[in-house]
């Protein structure tokens, strides 16, 4: 199967589920990733940009270790940044120009209290009708199903996995800008992984 994971920002997919992603590919299936949230734009804070860039560094080295090679970087800003939310409809549009290649699974995130999270979320469980060829399934982004389980998916059918913990963690200390406090981050993506077959 080719299947395209859809992430809000540059570490949600391996902090969410790198277990999952690893599985999929032992079994030989084709990965490819978006970052949706991932727009490198001008601020008037010139941290706040090397700090996207770091992490986009980050990114592009986590993906090379695992192999996969085809990523995009959606042209919507990270909510942090304080400029104007994205309309959904051209989230859609953005998404929609990824399924140009047949991808027989498409993964998004739950959307889970960041606003990012919450508005790709909703706008992906939205997307099914439009996309009747495509399973989707969503994954409960972590470390937000661990700080607030109130908003986590309800059971829906899992999506298994096999076990590589060690390996994930190796991966997801590969972001180390984004491991701050590292106790508290690494407590919580290292939490059982929870993806669900949404249709």
């Amino acid at each position: 199967m080719d299947i395209l994971i859809l992430q809000p920002h540059a570490d949600d997919a391996v902090w969410s589920m790198a277990e999952h992603m690893l599985t999929w590919q032992e079994d030989g299936h084709y990965l490819a990733v978006a970052t949706v949230f991932g727009a490198a734009v001008r601020h008037t804070d010139p941290a706040r940009e090397e700090k996207h860039r770091v992490l986009d560094a980050e990114h592009g080295a986590v993906l090379r270790a695992m192999g996969i090679t085809m990523v995009s970087n959606g042209p919507f800003s990270d909510d942090g940044w304080g400029l104007p939310r994205p309309l959904d409809l051209d989230l859609r549009t953005y998404v929609g120009s990824l399924l140009s290649h047949p991808f027989d699974v498409i993964v998004a995130p739950t959307g889970i209290w960041h606003p990012d999270h919450v508005q790709l979320g909703l706008n992906m469980q939205n997307y099914t009708w439009q996309s009747p060829r495509r399973q989707t399934w969503i994954y409960d982004e972590l470390p937000y199903y661990v700080q607030h389980p109130e908003l986590a998916t309800m059971c829906l059918p899992a999506v298994g996995h096999r076990e590589h913990l060690a390996r994930k963690k190796e991966l997801c200390r590969m972001y180390a800008s984004q491991l701050n406090p590292p106790d508290t981050v690494e407590r919580c993506i290292y939490a059982p992984e929870r993806v669900w077959k949404y249709a």
